[in-house]
C-alpha cells in the first residue's frame, strides 16, 4: 500500500516546485510573466492551487485525507492516486464555499440583514422583481 501523506510536502506552498527549479526552455518573457501572474491568482481565490494555501491548515488536509483512506481502503498505487485526487477537489469545493460566504458577508445584501434594514422576506421580493 503506498502512502500519499507525503505528497503534501512536494505540494508545499513555500518551497519551490520541480517544475520551478527547471529551466525556461521558452524564448518568449511572456510565460514567465504569465507564470508568475497564475502563481498570484492561485493564491488570491485558490480555485488555481495545487497546493495548500498559506493560511490553510495541513493537519486538516491530512485528516481528511485520512478519513477517505479509511473510509475507500485502498489497495494499490491507482486506487491511492485517486483517494489522493478525490481529497483535492473536496478540499478545493470546502474552499470555494468559503470564498462565496465570503463574499456574501461582505456585500451590502449581507449587512442590511445585520443591521435589520430589510428583512429576507423584503429582499427575496425585490431580487424576483428586478428579474422580470
Amino acid at each position: 500500500m503506498t502512502d500519499t501523506s507525503n505528497r503534501l510536502a512536494d505540494n508545499d506552498p513555500q518551497g519551490e516546485s520541480p517544475k520551478a527549479s527547471q529551466p525556461d526552455k521558452s524564448p518568449s518573457t511572456s510565460n514567465a510573466v504569465s507564470k508568475n501572474l497564475g502563481n498570484k491568482h492561485a493564491l488570491r481565490h485558490g480555485v488555481y492551487s495545487y497546493a495548500l494555501l498559506p493560511w490553510e491548515s495541513q493537519e486538516d488536509f491530512q485528516a481528511l485525507h485520512q478519513s477517505f483512506r479509511n473510509d475507500l481502503k485502498p489497495r494499490g498505487s491507482a486506487q491511492e492516486h485517486t483517494i489522493f485526487t478525490l481529497t483535492h477537489w473536496a478540499w478545493k469545493r470546502q474552499r470555494v464555499l468559503q470564498m462565496s460566504q465570503i463574499g456574501f458577508y461582505r456585500s451590502p445584501v449581507a449587512k442590511s440583514l445585520k443591521t435589520g434594514e430589510v428583512d429576507w422576506n423584503e429582499r427575496v421580493s425585490l431580487t424576483a422583481n428586478n428579474a422580470t
